[in-house]
């Protein structure tokens, strides 16, 4: 069967796209997660504007210290002067009124996507080697380069599966860990945002 050759053939290259695809996808979904931890740096930063003596900008902490920072100036604030207390409130209700977007339902969700294709890769290593099996069988005679094609795809699909699998689990355990610290950090500061609105 011609189509057994073909795709056997191919298996190699189907692997190597899923493999570029899959890395372009945790690309995009970096890049949608630091947008929204930067939208949350601004809009912390921003409820601060105008307070005097805020807190030193401090790029190398992380969202959460920086709602810990604004908790603390709040409460400061609210024990020392009433006036920067009621400008910390104004800016909380202009950061709330701008809504800004943090929603995550499409990292989530193409997280899961990356994470599925996280599991492709042994089924798709095990399959070319299926395939090779199949393509040294056909045939009327002993013929021994065929042998050796098959067996040769069927090891190169089967180590590129494992392989990028290896790859792409460690790279999906760090971006799962960094999307569910993203998903924390939001609810925090919507909780923040939440209750200095009820305090005023």
């Amino acid at each position: 069967m011609n189509w057994l050759y073909i795709l056997s053939d191919q298996m190699v290259l189907i692997i190597l796209a899923v493999a570029v695809f899959e890395m372009a996808l945790y690309i995009i979904l970096y890049k949608m997660s630091s947008s929204n931890t930067h939208q949350l740096y601004d809009s912390l930063r921003n409820m601060l504007r105008g307070i005097k003596d805020p807190p030193e900008l401090d790029r190398s902490r992380i969202v959460h210290d920086e709602i810990v920072v604004l908790l603390d100036t709040a409460e400061s604030l609210r024990k020392t002067s009433q006036e920067n207390f009621k400008k910390l409130l104004s800016n909380i209700r202009v950061q709330d009124a701008r809504k800004i977007d943090l929603k995550t339902y499409k990292i989530e969700r193409w997280g899961n996507v990356a994470n599925a294709l996280v599991q492709t890769f042994p089924l798709l290593g095990i399959f070319g080697t299926i395939l090779a099996i199949g393509q040294s069988m056909q045939g009327t005679g002993f013929d021994v380069s065929i042998i050796m094609k098959a067996f040769m795809n069927a090891i190169n699909t089967t180590m590129l599966g494992l392989l990028f699998a290896v790859i792409y689990m460690i790279v999906d355990a760090f971006f799962q860990a960094r999307s569910s610290r993203l998903r924390i950090e939001i609810n925090k500061y919507r909780d923040v945002i939440k209750f200095y609105e009820q305090s005023e």
